[in-house]
């Protein structure tokens, strides 16, 4: 039964949707709350029409980042995952990456999403709706930013899971950084893992390998995970050294056991040289009376036996693996440089190498390059950290 209105009480005023979001302040949507009522709050607030869901990882975004050139880079990738029309079954498009601009337009969940529906794909659909290709759940690496999550909840259906495994890149939240830097710890030490992986050749190793990986993908590196943990961000730091020398004491057992798979067995042990067997000596006919004799039969002695040697030096195995172990395949490990050739003589006068510079093909601002040909840390014309790792030498 609706309540009549008491015919003294005046009409509550309309109150214009604020231009930015309000759901940042909560202290400012009580202040709505109170002048005017709940109604003007639900129509503020931004609605979530898609369900977020924390996943340890994603198998095809994996195999996207470590089969790529970019393997360690802190791009961001995503996949959508498309059902076709008369089936249930979702299928993952092909995956995409960020531009690593600040431009909210360039994330790569939005180009995914826009991929699918360049395929056909409609936004309306219910997963569940057979009756057309449709968009069923879409996996981030990195949770969607502010400016992306209203625009996935603008366009995709309420019952669309939107996964991802660490928050977005933020400098000003402690509970964002701390899990921003184990992410980036996290990609190297799984890329290693990915390059031992081919060269594992007993079920040891892989079972090495799969306990390495299982030590660093069950850690939940979502921002309320670590506030929960943590009541400080000194607290997360010492938190976070911790979870970090357990990844790396984990990806060292696997690469000691994965190392002795890949060596050599020993040679085949050389078998005994069989006893030769008595042979019977030819008993000559028989003749009446005589008695006859017994006649011995030789046995060898004292037959050497071959032994097995011990402590053989075994070579090392050729491969990769030897390589990512010394460091000249792995990025993510420091070689250092060969000695140089001793000369005899009067000392040379060693020239200073000139500092490469370049362009960043993203801000435009020169650039010097460090010795491993990757861009110094640099801002942009606005005074934001430049991500860009593209660049032209002057």
């Amino acid at each position: 039964m609706r309540k009549r209105k008491h015919p003294d009480r005046p009409e509550p005023e309309a109150v214009p949707a604020p231009r930015t979001s309000i759901a940042a302040g909560p202290a400012a949507v009580l202040r709505l709350q109170q002048a005017a009522g709940n109604r003007a709050v639900a129509g503020a607030l931004p609605i979530q029409r898609f369900r977020s869901q924390n996943v340890p990882a994603d198998e095809v975004a994996e195999q996207a980042r470590h089969g790529s050139a970019e393997a360690l880079s802190e791009k961001n990738v995503a996949v959508a995952y498309v059902a076709e029309q008369g089936s249930e079954e979702a299928k993952p498009e092909k995956p995409v990456w960020s531009s690593g601009t600040q431009d909210p337009e360039q994330h790569a969940e939005r180009i995914a999403v826009r991929q699918a529906v360049a395929g056909g794909a409609r936004l309306s659909y219910h997963p569940r709706e057979v009756e057309g290709k449709r968009i069923v759940r879409v996996y981030t690496e990195l949770s969607p930013c502010g400016p992306c999550y209203e625009w996935l909840a603008t366009r995709l259906n309420d019952a669309v899971v939107v996964q991802s495994t660490a928050p977005p890149h933020s400098q000003d939240r402690w509970e964002v950084q701390v899990p921003n830097a184990l992410w980036r710890t996290r990609v190297v030490l799984l890329n290693e893992l990915y390059g031992l992986r081919d060269q594992a050749a007993s079920p040891e190793a892989l079972a090495a390998l799969v306990e390495a990986r299982s030590a660093i993908v069950d850690v939940v590196l979502t921002a309320s995970e670590w506030q929960r943990r943590c009541r400080s961000g000194n607290e997360a730091a010492e938190a976070a050294k911790a979870v970090d020398a357990g990844w790396n004491a984990a990806v060292a057992r696997a690469r000691e056991v994965v190392r002795e798979s890949g060596r050599p067995a020993p040679k085949d042990v050389p078998a005994p040289v069989p006893m030769p067997m008595p042979v019977p000596m030819p008993v000559p006919d028989p003749v009446p009376d005589p008695v006859p004799q017994n006649v011995p039969v030789p046995v060898p002695q004292n037959v050497p036996v071959p032994v097995p040697q011990q402590n053989v030096a075994v070579p090392a195995r050729g491969g990769n693996l030897d390589a990512w172990l010394a460091g000249a395949n792995s990025p993510a490990v420091l070689t250092k440089k060969a000695a140089a050739p001793v000369r005899k003589g009067p000392a040379l006068q060693i020239k200073k190498a000139v500092k490469e510079e370049a362009t960043c093909l993203d801000c435009g601002k020169r650039v010097k390059v460090n010795k491993t040909g990757k861009l110094r840390a640099h801002k942009n014309g606005t005074g934001v950290p430049c991500r860009g790792s593209k660049y032209h030498l002057l």
